[in-house]
């Protein structure tokens, strides 16, 4: 197998299959995103008029812009003219009252409270006199106590996989949450077994998969990692792989990880392919043509004579033919030939 045939395999294979894992879960905390469904059709409806009662319809807890969050959502818009602030507080469990910190939406309905912490009682006042654009103000004092979402610390990939061009800074992007350090192996894919790799993966692994894998797999590079994040946020954090010399010279890649001190029975794990050669497939079900296009992913060039190869369901790789002058190769009738 040639140079082009050997990264062009990688990249099919890769590539559909990051197509049929494109919707995977999240497990433990980072799967478990809690939102509050602040009901749209609620905001649809609102008729502002005076001589409706103005009323709070709902206080939930959220995770908003990665954090913690109380939502109070009114019947009708704030007025952002006034000094809303003074008219809505948020206690601890000790009853002491929040400095401000209140944000309002941009349509007055909902006002928020970010960077709580995590399974923590709080109790929202919002007093009576809170004005409304149309004049009108609330009647009477309102006041609920709301317990926020609990959530561990967590961390994984952003995703399960990841194809980065060679030309390009290497990052590879950890999503975290009240996690200060992590630990990454990095181990460099034998082409040979890649089918095997390919029946073993998940986006967490289980410790005997990561066993079975060994034989196929060489770990390259064993890296720790200061997040530096801050307190309650869920951030995405870039890890530097530009040192690490085995991704400069391209491949495929398999990352385990794992938080510092911290052991469990499974771990977040991504595939990593590099290369500045790019395929895409298109199976048409219409007439059941199956489209591949080879290009360049530094500058966007198609790319004739690439030899394209794959799997198929049993693991057994094919030879699929080469691409024409416009880059393009297609294969007519793909699903019974295959």
């Amino acid at each position: 197998m040639n140079f082009k045939l050997f990264y062009l395999t990688v990249f099919f294979i890769i590539s559909v299959f990051l197509n049929a894992c494109h919707d995977y879960e999240h497990r433990t905390n980072l799967e478990n995103t809690h939102l509050t469904e602040t009901s749209s059709h609620l905001v649809d409806s609102i008729t502002v008029d005076p001589f409706i009662p103005a009323e709070v319809i709902d206080v939930s807890d959220a995770i908003d812009e990665g954090t913690p969050t109380i939502v109070v959502t009114f019947n009708k818009p704030i007025d952002k003219k006034k000094n809303y602030q003074k008219n809505i507080s948020l206690l601890n469990e000790d009853y002491k009252e929040f400095d401000g910190g209140w944000v309002l939406a941009d349509n007055g309905l909902e006002i928020k409270y970010h960077f709580l912490d995590p399974d923590s009682n709080y109790t929202v006042v919002v007093n009576k006199g809170m004005t409304f654009i149309d004049g009108s103000k609330l009647p009477e004092t309102f006041k609920k106590e709301i317990k926020t979402y609990k959530r561990q610390p967590s961390v994984g990939f952003f995703s399960n996989g990841f194809i980065l061009p060679k030309q390009d800074h290497l990052n590879l992007p950890v999503l975290a949450f009240n996690t200060n350090n992590v630990d990454i192996n990095f181990y460099a894919v034998d082409m040979a077994h890649l089918n095997k790799i390919l029946n073993e993966f998940n986006s967490y692994l289980y410790v005997g998969n990561i066993e079975r894998m060994q034989p196929y797999t060489e770990l390259i590079y064993s890296g720790h990692y200061d997040l530096d994040l801050p307190k309650n946020t869920e951030q995405e954090v870039n890890i530097d792989l530009d040192g690490i010399k085995p991704f400069r010279e391209g491949g495929v890649f398999l990352a385990v990880l794992n938080q510092t001190g911290k052991y469990s029975y499974d771990y977040p794990a991504a595939l990593i392919f590099v290369s500045n050669i790019g395929i895409s497939a298109h199976l048409y079900h219409d007439n059941d043509n199956l489209l591949v296009v080879a290009q360049d992913l530094s500058n966007g060039r198609l790319l004739k004579n690439i030899k394209i190869s794959g799997l198929d369901s049993q693991g057994k790789n094919i030879e699929l033919g080469s691409t024409n002058s416009d880059g393009v190769l297609k294969i007519p009738d793909f699903s019974e030939k295959n």
